[in-house]
């Protein structure tokens, strides 16, 4: 099994362990799952990394753990260089019209859960590369992953993680 995302901590492990158990579906999609993705999706850096270059950042601050996501390789195509608070505006606005421009979700409170599954905060339709989040040191690069641990618990509770 090849791995895109160089698994360099335990964390690491353990968050694409559960996403592979838990059959999560990838970020934007309501169809193709995590485990299908390992061996031929993309990573997907959530602040597009050539995004965050031209807005100033250099490669140790885009180069996150918390920044990457599973995509398919045509949605990451779609998004590109666009920022956060864009492309996931125009996830929300094709939920409202049905008319499909990014992924494959055309439901609001699906897309709210393919956020919690993908441990990518609600915050995320208003956030660029000015955006702090979580108390984030400088400079202001967005650590935007949440811990899968209690999506994965309120998952099982039945209990949303919104």
């Amino acid at each position: 099994m090849m791995f895109w995302i160089e698994l360099s901590t335990p964390n690491d492990v353990i968050y694409l362990a559960a996403q592979v158990m838990m059959n999560d579906v990838s970020l934007l999609s309501n169809n193709v799952l995590v485990r299908e993705l390992i061996e031929g999706g993309d990573v997907h850096h959530i602040f597009p990394k050539e995004y965050l270059k031209s807005n100033g950042y250099e490669k140790s601050m885009y180069n996150q753990e918390g920044n990457f996501a599973y995509l398919d390789t045509q949605v990451n195509k779609t998004i590109g260089k666009k920022a956060p608070n864009e492309y996931f505006q125009e996830a929300r606005k094709q939920c409202e019209t049905g008319i499909i421009t990014i992924g494959s979700i055309t439901n609001y409170d699906q897309l709210l859960d393919n956020l919690a599954i993908n441990c990518v905060p609600v915050e995320v339709f208003d956030m660029d590369h000015t955006s702090e989040y979580s108390g984030v040191a400088e400079p202001p690069i967005p650590v935007i992953r949440a811990t899968p641990i209690p999506v994965a618990r309120a998952r099982q509770s039945g209990k949303g993680y919104h």
